[in-house]
């Protein structure tokens, strides 16, 4: 008898353990992965991982505006980034004069995401978006342009804005034609 109640009390202390442990294991790495309501973060997942970077963030922004206004199918537009509010005068002086590496580092970082979040801009060359910054009628300017080159084409792809309506719609029917 005196076994079967040793037995009983190591097998209910075993438990007790068990649980025990379990809930601190809980409590402390008990953290789950949730969808944020409605939101569809497969749009804009690498978006979501510039959350260490105000400056990449802005970037990302400055070419969801020049995605919205055009300025990838027109091929050719600049973006004034201190007009914008983008950068200040500061920022780009430390860039300029100080060889600050904030400001490609954040641009680069938001162009990467950027790209890979819009899989449908294919006729856009992302590495044609650069970043002229210096000193013009004695202010700092910056403004994301296609620098030396034509437009933001890919190579090979399409030669002007009406190219890049064609392809689009070509594009979207082979979408809905694989959906259908």
């Amino acid at each position: 008898m005196v076994k079967s109640v040793n037995k009983a009390v190591k097998y209910f202390a075993a438990l007790i353990c068990a649980v025990l442990l379990l809930a601190g294991v809980s409590l402390c790495f008990g953290t789950t992965a949730e969808a944020a309501g409605n939101k569809n973060v497969g749009r804009n997942y690498y978006e979501e991982e510039l959350k260490q970077s105000e400056l990449a963030q802005k970037f990302y922004g400055v070419m969801r505006d020049m995605l919205n206004d055009g300025h990838f199918k027109s091929g050719n537009n600049e973006y004034d980034l201190i007009a914008s509010g983008t950068l200040t005068e500061k920022e780009v002086s430390e860039y300029v004069d100080g060889n600050s590496p904030k400001i490609p580092v954040a641009l680069g970082a938001a162009r990467d995401a950027f790209y890979m979040d819009n899989p449908d801009l294919f006729y856009v060359d992302v590495y044609k978006i650069y970043l002229s910054a210096g000193m013009q009628n004695g202010k700092y300017v910056a403004f994301l342009g296609t620098g030396d080159e034509d437009n933001y084409y890919a190579k090979d792809t399409v030669k002007n804005s009406a190219e890049v309506a064609t392809a689009i719609e070509k594009y979207e029917a082979a979408l809905n034609k694989a959906v259908e």
